[in-house]
Formats: C-alpha cells, sequence, structure tokens
C-alpha cells in the first residue's frame, strides 16, 4: 500500500437485487398477506391464493384468496377454473386467480367452522360463490425487482 492509496476512493460493490425464496406455497401466500394490499372484490381482478380443495371434474379448484371487503382484509373461498396447464394444479398451490363473477361471500373460516358442526348448506351453497379462473401457478420466488412471484 502506497501513500498514495489513502486518497484513492475505495471501489463500491454494486449490489445486485436478489429474489426472495419462501419455504413452501403457505408460507408465500401468508407473506403475500401479510405485505402486499388485499385486491378488492371486483370482477376481473387478479389476486393470490392457495388451492384448498381440487373439484370432482379436476378441472376446478377451490381457492382461499385475501380480499378487501368493507374495508377490512377478508379472506374468501372461491371457486376457479383451469384448463390447458402446462403444469398440474394440485391442493396447496400458489397460484393466480382472475375474478369472472363475484357471487356470494363466504368467508373462508365461517365455511371451515361450518363443516366442522356438520353443517352441510355451507357446503352446498358454494355453487352461489365468486367465480374465477387460475391464470398461473406460481413458485415459492418474489423476484423483488418487479414485486411479483415468479410463475412457473
Amino acid at each position: 500500500m502506497g501513500i498514495f492509496d489513502i486518497f484513492k476512493k475505495s471501489k463500491q460493490k454494486k449490489t445486485s437485487v436478489k429474489n426472495l425464496f419462501f419455504k413452501s406455497n403457505k408460507a408465500a401466500y401468508e407473506y403475500s398477506q401479510k405485505f402486499f394490499s388485499p385486491a378488492i372484490l371486483e370482477n376481473k381482478a387478479l389476486v393470490l391464493g392457495i388451492v384448498y380443495l381440487i373439484g370432482p371434474d379436476k378441472k376446478s379448484a377451490y381457492v382461499r384468496c385475501t380480499f378487501e371487503i368493507n374495508n377490512k382484509q377478508t379472506e374468501i373461498m372461491v371457486i376457479a377454473f383451469f384448463d390447458d396447464f402446462d403444469h398440474s394444479i394440485n391442493v396447496g398451490d400458489f397460484v393466480y386467480v382472475g375474478i369472472n363473477d363475484v357471487g356470494q361471500v363466504f368467508k373462508f373460516q365461517d365455511l371451515m367452522s361450518s363443516i366442522e358442526k356438520g353443517d352441510l348448506e355451507a357446503v352446498k351453497n358454494l355453487g352461489k360463490s365468486t367465480i374465477g379462473t387460475i391464470v398461473q401457478k406460481l413458485t415459492l420466488e418474489l423476484d423483488l425487482k418487479s414485486g411479483q412471484f415468479v410463475p412457473f
């Protein structure tokens, strides 16, 4: 090290933005609930969700999604259809859902309580719920630069 080295500016490392990875689909969904603004429940809304159950036709799913309803973050059940996907849709998958038709709102916790109590009337009424389409299956990687989860 010479005398003049003191006056040289130290080279600053360029920090590259790295992506954030999650351990599970549930963890990614919970992160989105906590740190993303919830979508407003309306036609053509795009929302993150997690597949709760696959329909008997294997072309529909019941998806837990979080919306802003009456200025409050509310988790509801959405019936979402999917077809012609490169990747199969399974229970627990993290997905984007596009809303096609706003129907009756079934809060997820209320629905689970009804099922636990043996009240199957709530399940029978699910056909009247909000309907959507699974637009993309997502990975566990959040692109910090764009703020979007990386699709499969």
